[in-house]
């Protein structure tokens, strides 16, 4: 059964365009194993999405965003980074995850009970951009502007093992938080905005999978 896409094809011609030739050129240069990913998958150009996204199937990008880059080596990057999550199969995984309904159970020393480590998409989106994102630029691939960097964590690092690294650091961050004191009994708006999860990304600046339930798949983008 062939996988639904998520989005229609708005810029068949990009494909044919001289800015994706030079930098299917430039990663075929410098990262062959990323270069091949994109030839063996669909490249669909779409504008309802900010950046780029893949949903472990197709790869999403939007044309104006592309376009916008100032340079090839930021193209081939931004390419480059949303294969990364093909190949480490993080769409797969995170959905995984999330029909589990939770990402992994440890033991609680303090406690001495078991917990479970819940499943947060962006933070885990937020731990594979700074894997793949290291991996790129170990490539010799110019880094985009805004994208997930980390000096901690490297190419070599496990995207789990991270995740659960940087969980816990949420984690003892939201202890360490002084809980105010409200007098007056009226709630705080800025904690009662709903918190939407984009789709799309942009070689990792933000969540660039993308989150769909009915299709097995999860995602990485912007």
């Amino acid at each position: 059964m062939k996988a639904r896409q998520h989005f229609t094809n708005d810029a068949p011609d990009m494909s044919a365009s001289k800015s994706f030739a030079a930098a299917m050129i430039i990663l075929s240069a410098k990262a062959r194993i990323y270069w091949r990913f994109v030839i063996m998958h669909e490249v669909i150009w779409t504008r309802q999405i900010p950046t780029a996204a893949t949903d472990g199937i197709y790869i999403y990008v939007s044309p104006d965003f592309f376009n916008g880059l100032p340079s090839d080596s930021q193209r081939a990057f931004l390419l480059g980074h949303e294969v990364g999550h093909m190949i480490l199969r993080h769409p797969q995984r995170g959905s995984a995850f999330r029909k589990r309904g939770f990402f992994r159970i440890v033991w609680d020393a303090i406690t001495n009970k078991r917990k479970q480590i819940p499943f947060d998409h962006r933070l885990y989106n937020t731990a594979a951009d700074y894997v793949i994102n290291a991996d790129l630029i170990a490539h010799g691939l110019e880094p985009i502007e805004n994208g997930l960097y980390s000096d901690k964590y490297g190419r070599d690092h496990l995207v789990d093992e991270v995740y659960a690294e940087l969980w816990q650091e949420q984690e003892q961050e939201q202890e360490q938080e002084p809980e105010t004191d409200s007098e007056s009994g009226e709630s705080d708006e800025s904690n009662d905005s709903s918190d939407s999860e984009p789709n799309g990304g942009a070689g990792g600046a933000g969540d660039d999978t993308t989150d769909d339930k009915s299709a097995g798949t999860d995602d990485s983008g912007d």
